[in-house]
């Protein structure tokens, strides 16, 4: 294929690293080890052990999903119930079906 750059190697040691693989003249690496920045730790402080505000989060969002879910259980049921009753079937019933799903 003429114009395709071909992967070839910087060097031919034993032990190649990502940042040996050069693609024409190009390094395929971004960044040098030595020039990324450090990183800081970051102490969180709470009123709480950070356990149980874990657990708290946990609780609540499983809690958010069983009503979430139960709201969409409701909102199936009332759409069916409204598409099964809905008369005539065709075209009404399946403009309120459309609707339902839309809105």
């Amino acid at each position: 294929m003429k114009g395709a750059t071909e992967l070839v190697l910087a060097r031919s040691d034993e032990s190649l690293s990502p940042r040996d693989y050069r693609a024409g003249n190009v390094p395929l690496t971004m960044v040098q080890r030595e020039n990324i920045p450090q990183k800081t730790t970051r102490v969180e402080t709470s009123f709480l052990p950070l356990q149980y505000v874990d657990l708290i989060e946990d609780i609540f969002h499983a809690a958010l999903a069983v009503v979430l879910f139960g709201i969409s259980v409701g909102a199936f049921y009332q759409s069916l119930m409204r598409l099964i009753k809905t008369q005539p079937f065709f075209p009404n019933g399946m403009i309120q079906g459309v609707n339902d799903v839309l809105f």
